[in-house]
C-alpha cells in the first residue's frame, strides 16, 4: 500500500468518525426527549464531545502518518476505549452499543490488515470483559459505579452475560478474520495488477523499439 492510498484511507476513517458521532448526538438528543433519563446524560454527550476533539486531533496529524504509522495504531486503539466507554455509560451488557466495536476492527482489517484486525479485536474483547465485570460487580455493591445503576434490575444472569460476552467475543474476531481476509486479498490482487501493468508497458516499450 502506498503512502499516499494509507493517508486516503486514514481521512476516511477520520471523515467516518465525524459522521457518527454526529448520529450518536442526533440519537441521544432523541432518547433523551422521548424518554428522559434512559441513560445518563453528561457522560454520554461528554464522550461525543471528546470523539470529535480526537477527530480534529488526528486531521491535524494526518500529514504525519506516512512517517509515523504507529500514529493510526493509537488512532485504532482510542477507538476502542471510547467505544467501551460508550457502552460502559450506556447499560454494560444491557447497551445497544456493543456493535460499535465492529467500526474499529473493520477499519484495522482495511488499514492493517488480519494481523491489525486481530489486535484490535483483542483489544475490543478485553475492554468489553472489563465493562461487564465493572457492571456485575457495582450489582453486587462490590464497587460504586454510578452509570451503570440505571440497568442493575435487568441485568440478565451470570451465565446469560458469559454466554454473551462469549458471542460477542466471537463475533470480534469472526469480523476480524473475514474482513482481515478480505482486505488481504484485495491488496493482493492490487499487487498482482501493478505487475502486470507493468509488465504490460515494458512489452509495449519493447514493440515500439524493435
Amino acid at each position: 500500500m502506498t503512502y499516499t492510498s494509507i493517508r486516503r484511507r486514514i481521512a476516511t476513517l477520520i471523515a467516518v468518525r465525524a459522521v457518527l458521532g454526529t448520529v450518536l448526538l442526533g440519537s441521544g438528543t432523541i432518547a433523551e426527549i422521548t424518554a428522559p433519563g434512559s441513560f445518563p446524560v453528561d457522560p454520554f454527550f461528554l464522550l461525543i464531545a471528546l470523539t470529535y476533539g480526537f477527530t480534529i486531533l488526528w486531521a491535524s496529524t494526518l500529514r504525519f502518518v506516512d512517517a509515523n504509522p504507529w500514529l493510526v495504531d493509537i488512532q485504532l486503539a482510542v477507538d476502542a476505549v471510547i467505544v467501551s466507554a460508550f457502552i460502559y455509560v450506556t447499560g454494560g451488557i444491557t447497551s445497544y452499543f456493543t456493535s460499535l466495536y465492529v467500526l474499529p476492527i473493520v477499519a484495522a482489517a482495511i488499514i492493517r490488515h488480519r494481523g491489525g484486525a486481530l489486535l484490535v479485536a483483542s483489544l475490543s474483547s478485553l475492554l468489553y470483559g472489563f465493562v461487564v465485570t465493572a457492571q456485575y460487580m457495582s450489582a453486587r455493591g462490590l464497587v460504586h459505579d454510578p452509570f451503570l445503576e440505571i440497568s442493575r434490575l435487568v441485568l440478565p444472569g451470570s451465565r446469560a452475560a458469559a454466554f454473551t460476552v462469549a458471542l460477542n467475543v466471537f463475533g470480534f474476531f469472526a469480523v476480524a478474520f473475514l474482513a482481515g481476509s478480505l482486505a488481504e486479498g484485495v491488496r493482493d490482487a492490487g499487487a498482482r495488477l501493478e505487475v502486470a501493468s507493468t509488465r504490460i508497458a515494458d512489452l509495449k516499450a519493447l514493440n515500439q523499439h524493435v
